[in-house]
């Protein structure tokens, strides 16, 4: 949602279009600079947000940075840069930020994401002590990138190892452009299982609901509406209604073309690791989904 004016605009934006759930950036997503946030901007912003019904906020990460960077200005570039995300993020009292892991530049996998977890890590550091964690958004697998795979993000999770400020930002788009299936609930179970069973299901603190464009395993990152589903059976209204999306929370299920929604709740303090998605968690991993709904609250 666009912050043009000013943070709080994201908030009153959301409101108008019924939205229950945000995802902003808290500055220009392709500059390296920003100006600081103002007192005034971070109190009208907290302010708008608890007097609205928009539940669970994420930042994404500026697009520039990549922590997979070989280059060494890039590379500390980055780290600053998700630093101040962050910042900013804790802030505006945004627990997360949503960050693409990076590209390892034809240096090979391994080189990437041990750059990736070095300056996460170092990121992490510099910021010990926030209100705000990273959460790893799994990619489509375009070109050199990084964090394609379950694998990816399991590896990247253990080697930063800050556990309590890490997470993972699931996109169904990224996740089929992988080779990930998601167009039936029993392929959607599939999949989440086999997440469950190499990152774990706790991890994931906020999805991205896209249909894609592309084939299964294509790795083009084109995502499309849900309304305009390709995947079968087509949606009969502008809701979650792929067959994919009808087999996850309804908690997702807002009634948008393209949902950013998260797991949690909106009071940061409060833990994500509530009942209804203990129930979610454990019906996906026993296979017993007579009662999937929703992690709701």
């Amino acid at each position: 949602m666009s912050i043009q004016g000013g943070p709080h605009r994201a908030i009153a934006r959301g409101v108008a279009v019924g939205c229950t759930a945000l995802q902003l950036f808290t500055r220009n997503n392709l500059q390296w600079n920003a100006k600081p946030l103002a007192a005034t901007d971070v109190d009208r912003f907290r302010m708008d947000w608890e007097e609205s019904d928009i539940g669970p906020i994420v930042v994404h990460a500026n697009y520039l940075i990549d922590l997979g960077s070989n280059e060494s200005e890039t590379a500390q570039r980055s780290i600053e840069g998700i630093v101040l995300d962050l910042e900013r993020s804790a802030a505006l009292g945004v627990p997360w930020v949503v960050l693409h892991p990076g590209f390892h530049l034809g240096d090979g996998e391994e080189a990437g994401l041990r750059r990736v977890a070095d300056a996460a890590r170092r990121a992490l550091d510099l910021t010990d002590g926030l209100d705000a964690g990273i959460l790893l958004e799994n990619t489509a697998g375009q070109g050199t990138c990084l964090g394609h795979s379950f694998e990816h993000l399991a590896w990247l999770i253990d080697a930063i190892d800050v556990p309590e400020r890490l997470g993972v930002c699931f996109d169904t788009c990224h996740a089929f452009a992988a080779g990930y299936d998601l167009r039936t609930r029993h392929a959607w179970r599939k999949t989440m299982r086999e997440f469950d069973r190499i990152v774990g299901l706790e991890r994931i603190q906020a999805f991205h609901l896209n249909d894609a464009k592309g084939e299964l395993g294509s790795h083009a990152d084109r995502h499309e509406h849900l309304a305009g589903a390709r995947w079968e059976p087509r949606p009969s209204t502008v809701s979650c209604g792929t067959a994919a999306s009808q087999a996850c929370p309804s908690s997702w299920r807002q009634g948008r073309k393209t949902t950013s929604a998260t797991t949690g709740t909106k009071s940061p303090s409060r833990s994500f690791a509530n009942s209804p998605r203990r129930r979610w968690e454990s019906e996906v991993r026993s296979g017993d989904h007579s009662g999937v709904r929703a992690p709701s609250g």
